[in-house]
């Protein structure tokens, strides 16, 4: 019998709420903030952690067009978009006109559309 084990990378892990506390070092108000303004994410919260508030934090780290995680959002919607060629064309499809199920099968052949209802 062989065991198998599944490797997560650590920057997807995501943390409950209570660990920011701990983390930080922050009193149960401070700790509320922090997660408002850094989620469960461990890597920015030690980027957050060298600053003396969370204000300060958030300026320099986010706002600060120079800031680390200034253009963090962009590159979220971007990773997720790798791979986007699919939808775009069933939404050309569906924008152009065969907008039933059958009737985008004879214009594409993607397999996507049997999640279709």
């Amino acid at each position: 019998m062989t065991q198998q084990t599944t490797r997560i990378p650590i920057s997807s892990i995501i943390l409950e709420p209570g660990w920011i506390k701990e983390a930080l070092s922050l009193n149960y108000i401070e700790a509320v903030e922090a997660y408002s303004v850094w989620g469960g994410v461990p890597r920015y919260w030690e980027l957050a952690k060298i600053y003396r508030n969370q204000e300060e934090a958030c300026k320099e780290i986010v706002l600060d067009r120079d800031g680390v995680l200034h253009n963090e959002p962009m590159r979220l919607l971007l990773d997720d978009m790798r791979g986007a060629s699919q939808p775009h064309s069933l939404l050309s499809l569906i924008a152009n006109g065969p907008y039933k199920k059958q009737a985008m099968h004879k214009y594409s052949d993607s397999s996507a559309l049997k999640y279709c209802p």
